[in-house]
């Protein structure tokens, strides 16, 4: 028993982890490097100031997502939280191009690529689906 509860947090631990290393790697059309590093400073403070990672923000965003794909099944509505995540990720494109080039978004030019431990989240989250089955909610996440 105790070493099942060892064993939840410290995935935990790599979950939390995980999502706080996660970055988003910007690209705009015919910005040079300097402007491409305000516009990623830009998105960590954006993520900081909303209280999510870069990867909550984009799971967040397959949230909903997926809630349109069902066609608004009300089984599968993103919880407030999973909501608010997106918005920052759904703000994310025009508060990296407006950082970097001062003027308006025009809403292109502006690529989005999350960074983070993929292969390692994958595991994390398949050795915590027990606990999500078993009804443990993640404290880490609204």
């Amino acid at each position: 028993m105790l070493e099942a509860q060892a064993d939840r947090r410290r995935h935990y631990e790599a979950y939390r982890r995980i999502h706080a290393e996660s970055r988003v790697r910007v690209l705009i059309d015919g910005a040079s490097p300097d402007q491409v590093a305000c516009a990623e400073q830009a998105l960590r403070d954006l993520f900081a100031r909303r209280g999510v990672s870069a990867l909550q923000a984009a799971e967040g965003a397959f949230a909903i997502e997926g809630w349109d794909i069902s066609d608004f099944a009300e089984e599968a509505e993103p919880s407030a939280g999973e909501t608010d995540a997106a918005m920052a990720w759904l703000d994310a494109p025009g508060v990296a191009y407006e950082a970097a080039t001062g003027a308006p978004y025009p809403g292109h030019g502006v690529q989005l690529e999350l960074q983070f431990a993929e292969a390692e989240y994958q595991a994390v989250c398949d050795a915590l689906v027990p606990d999500a089955e078993a009804g443990v909610e993640d404290e880490s996440r609204g």
